[in-house]
């Protein structure tokens, strides 16, 4: 379905952004998240997948406004960023405590510190296949604990941690 030459005013377009639960966004050629984004706080599903999102994605490469985009969203349950050009994943990740399901697969992902997803008690699917991590899964999350139930690398699925 197309939607073409939708009018709100400035009041009906925030009330509607700060209700919507899912975007898909993918398929947008998008470098970097619009900071606008930060106001989606009842989102629980965002699609970023097949874009072209560089500077870990989430964070506002102006050297002013180093805020974390997407910290607001407390309720994201669902986060694909699949298919971009993230090189490092932005440790502030850690305050989306309610992720269950962390799509970073196909990126350019070579290396990850373990506290990144420390604080991710709700994570149950992380998904970190084909990028060029230099570690293996026990040197990348050996030390974490047991972040999710499973974890799949390097195009196929890894050992499902146990779950505490």
């Amino acid at each position: 379905m197309r939607l073409r030459k939708l009018k709100f005013t400035a009041e009906e377009a925030e009330d509607y952004m700060e209700t919507l639960e899912g975007i898909d966004a993918s398929f947008n050629r998008l470098t970097r998240l619009p900071t606008s984004f930060s106001m989606l706080t009842s989102l629980r599903k965002l699609d970023l997948s097949h874009n072209r999102i560089t500077y870990c994605g989430l964070q506002n490469p102006c050297p002013f406004k180093q805020a974390f985009i997407l910290a607001p969203l407390v309720l994201l349950d669902h986060l694909n960023l699949g298919h971009n050009e993230l090189c490092k994943v932005n440790k502030n990740i850690t305050c989306l405590t309610n992720l269950v399901e962390l799509y970073l697969d196909h990126n350019l992902i070579k290396k990850l510190n373990c506290s990144t997803f420390a604080n991710l008690a709700s994570l149950r699917h992380l998904d970190l296949s084909n990028n060029p991590l230099c570690e293996s899964k026990h040197a990348l999350l050996g030390g974490c604990g047991d972040p999710c139930g499973s974890v799949y690398m390097h195009a196929r699925p890894v050992q499902p941690l146990g779950l505490g």
